[in-house]
Order: C-alpha cells, then structure tokens, then sequence
C-alpha cells in the first residue's frame, strides 16, 4: 500500500501530469456540481408525479432504463427532449410520451388520423421486433428527442437519494482535497527555489 502511495506521489510530482490533472479536476468538479443541480433539481420537480420528467423552458430531460432504442440511444443514457406543436410531428420523428404509469420514448411509423380530427401515433422501438400494441393518443405525447448524453442518464438514477447525494459530495471533496495539494505543494516548492536564487 505504501508503495502505491510514494508511486503516485511521484507521478503527481511531475509537472505536466499536475498540469493534465489540474484541468481535469476542474473540469470534474464543474461536472459534479452540475449533477447534483440536475439530480436535486429533478427530485424537486418529479417528486410525487408519474408522468412529469424534469425541465428548464423548452427542453427536458430523462434517464434511457432500456434497450428497446439502441444503437440511437441506450439503457445508462440521458436523453434531452424538446417540447413540440404536435402538428409537426411526422413519420421517422422519435417522440416522448405517456404510456401507463412512466414514460417511454419510440419512433413513430405510422400517424393515424380519424375523420373527427383525433390523431393518434403508431410507434416502435428501433431495437423491437415489434410495433408497440396501442397507438399512443397526441395528448399524450410530451416531447420529441433532440440528443443524448451517454451514460450520464445512470449517474443521475444511482443520484436519487441521499447515498447517492452524499457519494457525489465524497468525490467531490476528494477531487477538490487533491487539487488543493498540488497547489500548496507547487507553492511551497516555488518559495524553495526562490530561496535558493536569491542565497
């Protein structure tokens, strides 16, 4: 153990590895603060609705929890839909709406509309080997897909509840912790060598 420790010493000690880990650290903090926003921020908005995913104007946001869209998208992804006139949804287009008690985002194949102006949607998921049983009612629709974030959709699930708040905050602090030696360690190194410069 020792061992490890006094190896990474070392490899922290070089300065373009402080230089790398300095960017990335940053960029990691940003990102956890980020996802904790989003996972709070979600919990907030959802919290008691079955239908409501979390959203900011226009767009919202949810975690994939299968398959039946890949390769588009996969279970583990985060998914951003944007609020839309119905009236411009067409065949191809990939839609968000309300099915039983969550939702479920398919491609439409089929539009199907009936001579009192009802329009209803016949879907399917890219990855099934069938079309979806019921046509889904345009009520029910609550957004089309714009773009994925990959793998993020798992963080944000394994975010809901404390454990997961507290574990983010953990890796936060260490990554902040780390950060905070290497520039302590930098500092006292240069006030080292300003030393010797000027004796």
């Amino acid at each position: 153990m020792k061992k490890v420790i006094e190896n990474i010493r070392k490899m922290l000690s070089n300065k373009i590895v402080r230089k790398v880990w300095s960017y990335t650290s940053n960029l990691i903090i940003v990102l956890l603060i980020v996802l904790v926003g989003l996972s709070v921020y979600g919990n907030v908005k959802t919290k008691g609705k079955d239908f409501n995913a979390p959203s900011i104007g226009s767009y919202m946001w949810m975690s994939v929890l299968s398959n039946s869209m890949k390769p588009i998208f996969s279970s583990g992804d985060l998914i951003i839909d944007r609020k839309v006139d119905v009236k411009d949804l067409k065949v191809g287009d990939i839609v968000t709406f309300r099915w039983n008690t969550s939702l479920s985002t398919h491609r439409i194949v089929e539009i199907i509309k009936d001579g009192k102006g009802n329009v209803s949607y016949k879907t399917k998921g890219d990855n099934n080997n069938a079309v979806d049983q019921e046509a889904v009612n345009s009520v029910n629709v609550v957004g089309k897909y714009a773009f994925k974030i990959p793998l993020i959709g798992y963080i944000l699930t394994e975010l809901k509840g404390l454990a997961g708040i507290i574990l983010i905050w953990i890796l936060f602090f260490g990554v902040t912790g780390t950060e905070i030696y290497l520039r302590m360690k930098k500092s006292k190194e240069k006030k080292i060598e300003d030393v010797k410069v000027n004796s």
